[in-house]
C-alpha cells in the first residue's frame, strides 16, 4: 500500500499483513512506557521514535537511534536498512493488547530519500524492498484524470451490477 493509506486505518480494518509506504513524517512511539523519572506522573506512552531527519520552522529534528541497521548488496549496489521494532501508533497505550509493527528505512543509492516501510511481519529488509518493489502494477501506470472515476466504481462495483449495467466501465481501464 502506498503512502496515502493510514496504517491506523490498516490496522481499524483488521488487516493483519501488510506492507505499507509511510509518509517522510511518520512518527511512532516505543510498546513500553518511558521510565519513572522520580518525580510527577508517571509516563504511559513509550519513547517517541522519528525514523527520518525533518526540518520545523528552520529548526532540525534529529532522527531517532534504529534499534539496528542492517547491509546487503543487490546487483553489485550496497543497499542499507534501519530498522525499528516493537512500535505503536502516537496515542496507543502501550502493552500487550497494542498492535505493534517494524518499520524499515531502506536506503538506496539510486533514490534521494529513503523508502519508508511498516509492516507486523518479522522480515529481512532485502525482502521488504523486493515485496514493496513489487506492489500492485497499477501504481506504475498513468491513467488520464477523467478516467479515475471509471477505475475506482469499476473495482468497486459488485459482479451482480456489472452483469446488469453490461456498458458500466469495468477492469481494466483503457484510454
Amino acid at each position: 500500500m502506498d503512502a496515502g493509506v493510514k496504517l491506523a486505518d490498516v490496522q481499524a480494518a483488521g488487516v493483519e499483513h501488510y506492507l505499507l509506504r509511510l509518509a517522510t513524517n511518520f512518527t511512532a512511539r516505543r510498546n513500553q512506557p518511558l521510565p519513572y523519572g522520580g518525580k510527577g506522573r508517571r509516563p504511559i506512552y513509550g519513547e517517541k521514535i522519528r525514523p527520518l531527519e525533518r526540518s520545523y520552522k528552520g529548526k532540525t529534528i534529529a532522527a531517532s537511534s534504529p534499534d539496528r541497521v542492517e547491509t546487503w548488496t543487490e546487483n553489485g549496489v550496497a543497499m542499507r536498512a534501519e530498522i525499528w521494532e516493537d512500535l505503536i501508533l502516537p496515542g496507543v497505550t502501550p502493552g500487550t493488547q497494542a498492535k505493534t509493527f517494524r518499520v524499515y528505512a531502506i536506503y538506496d543509492p539510486r533514490y534521494t530519500t529513503p523508502w519508508l516501510l511498516a509492516t507486523p511481519l518479522h522480515l529481512k529488509p532485502a525482502t521488504v524492498k523486493a515485496m514493496y518493489q513489487d506492489r500492485w502494477p497499477v501504481d506504475h501506470y498513468r491513467f488520464r484524470p477523467s478516467r479515475w472515476w471509471a477505475l475506482i466504481a469499476s473495482s468497486c462495483m459488485p459482479m451482480k451490477a456489472s452483469n446488469a449495467y453490461p456498458n458500466w466501465p469495468c477492469w481494466p481501464v483503457r484510454s
